[in-house]
């Protein structure tokens, strides 16, 4: 098992990490205070705990540390620190490839914040993974998407992008308030998918449609910040 970390050399990021996270959660973007009920508990699945190594990357492109652009804007965020401001354009997707972060089995997770949508309705951010074939486009990739959807009435998944269709594979009700930093990890051993937020668990999945690939970050017209990504496998 393999942890990785992206580090700036230049500043453009400052200390996105793909390393061990802790579980602290809650953390709340100045004058906003945390609502969240706590969800249900379920047995999780059993992991293996990562070994404690690390290896750097430090690849650029178009000028942003780690990632590969597809669409949208992918930017340091000076504020917080370790962290990257995603924007989508026009009708797309912001949508960016993690560089180096093939992906199998293992855990990923980040600290997801979601502001307020740029056509006034609630969408959704989170985590691209085991990706093929991603390019430019609403939602053309092939692979499986773990996300959080914003509102009062909003909603932890996972589902499957293939060959131009989605199907959601599970889902939990849960409130996402905007502005409110969320941890969101997902698990894979195999064709078991583990959800969990806040150190949580939402639910298992069984599918074997993909076995592995790259590591996306993708946002549908909430600008959103990732914070403190890991991948470990």
């Amino acid at each position: 098992m393999v942890g990785y970390y992206i580090n700036d050399s230049r500043g453009s990021f400052d200390n996105l990490e793909i390393a061990t996270l802790s579980n602290t959660t809650g953390a709340t973007v100045p004058s906003n205070e945390s609502t969240n009920d706590e969800p249900e508990l379920t047995e999780p699945m059993d992991t293996v705990e990562p070994e404690e190594h690390t290896q750097a990357f430090s690849n650029e492109f178009d000028g942003y540390l780690g990632l590969t652009t597809i669409d949208g804007s992918f930017t340091g965020n000076y504020a917080y620190e370790g962290s990257v401001y995603a924007v989508s354009e026009g009708g797309n997707d912001a949508f960016a490839i993690v560089n180096g972060a093939h992906f199998a089995n293992g855990s990923i997770s980040s600290k997801i914040t979601l502001y307020d949508p740029i056509d006034g309705n609630n969408h959704d951010s989170g985590i691209a993974f085991r990706v093929k074939d991603a390019s430019s486009g609403n939602d053309t990739y092939n692979g499986y998407f773990v996300g959080i959807r914003a509102g009062s009435d909003g909603t932890v998944f996972i589902g499957k992008q293939q060959d131009g269709k989605w199907t959601e594979l599970a889902s939990k009700s849960r409130s996402i308030d905007s502005r409110l930093v969320y941890n969101l990890n997902v698990k894979a051993n195999g064709s078991t998918l583990s959800v969990y937020l806040n150190g949580e668990h939402m639910f298992n999945v069984l599918d074997s449609s993909f076995v592995e690939g790259d590591v996306a970050l993708r946002v549908l017209r909430m600008p959103t910040i990732y914070q403190n990504i890991e991948i470990t496998e």
